[in-house]
């Protein structure tokens, strides 16, 4: 499926004019086809999976979840593909609260990916272009919400996922989930396990979100770890890999649930990583 093409026909979709939305596939229908190219405006799918999706502009939207543990909203796709460079996309992806899944057969996109969702991250607004989340961008603006969202990604094979929102995985596949900030395992919950992954790899770089890298630019640092912080001891309610918000709510996360024995592991937590800087100055 091409949208949005100057002077090419589309066959029953219709030719697309920049702007333009494909309502009829909001909350009705996925968008299905053998591989889906959109070249200006935007496009509005619960999904779009079957098929490499081709971003060359504009922007391809992905609805809200509307129901909880649904997987409709899940993208499974081989491939995908936004012009421009990593620190420049021309097009973006907005996955809102949804998963993405690239079920590669060649390299895998993990790395490229962790770029787009840099450049979408935009220093924690969430509105660049690239890898984006509206749900995430509505909660980075509520200065009255503290608990901040973004998109988890990892390699199935190292996390040993085989389900992630509500589908099954194999080997090579990399999983992008709507989360709280700080979820490195991609698990719904903020709590040791986390901050265990964060502390191994405390002032190191290279790193991956799994590792505690929480803001994409591969150093786990202060910033990741206020990630945590803000977070610890919360987890998401009706979690199956990417927490669900009704369509048109401000994704707030609903009301997160408090971890049991919280205040102790995160005394434990700040004062592990104090020492560590004390260590590091002296």
């Amino acid at each position: 499926m091409v949208v949005s093409r100057p002077g090419k026909s589309i066959g029953n979709w219709g030719l697309i004019a920049a702007g333009a939305v494909l309502a009829g596939f909001a909350g009705t229908s996925p968008v299905r086809a053998q591989s889906t190219t959109l070249y200006t405006g935007t496009l509005v799918g619960q999904n779009f999976s079957n098929g490499t999706l081709t971003i060359e502009g504009g922007t391809a939207i992905v609805i809200p979840n509307l129901k909880p543990d649904d997987p409709v909203g899940t993208t499974i796709i081989p491939d995908l593909q936004i012009a421009g460079t990593t620190s420049n996309p021309q097009g973006t992806l907005d996955l809102s609260d949804n998963a993405l899944i690239l079920d590669y057969s060649d390299a895998s996109r993990l790395l490229w990916l962790r770029a787009e969702l840099r450049a979408g991250f935009a220093g924690g607004a969430w509105n660049g272009t690239g890898v984006s989340s509206l749900a995430a961008a509505r909660v980075a603006a509520d200065v009255t919400n503290l608990h901040k969202t973004a998109l988890g990604f990892t390699e199935a094979s190292t996390l040993g996922l085989t389900q992630y929102a509500g589908q099954t995985l194999d080997s090579t596949a990399v999983v992008v989930g709507y989360t709280l900030g700080g979820d490195s395992n991609l698990d719904g919950a903020i709590d040791s396990q986390d901050f265990n992954r964060l502390a191994t790899n405390f002032g190191s770089s290279g790193k991956l979100w799994n590792e505690g890298d929480f803001n994409y630019d591969g150093v786990v640092n202060s910033a990741d770890f206020n990630a945590i912080a803000t977070n610890f001891g919360l987890s998401t309610p009706n979690y199956t890999g990417g927490p669900i918000v009704g369509a048109g709510t401000a994704p707030a996360l609903g009301a997160p649930v408090p971890e049991p024995a919280t205040a102790a592991v995160f005394g434990a937590v700040t004062a592990t990583l104090a020492f560590g800087r004390r260590r590091r100055i002296a």
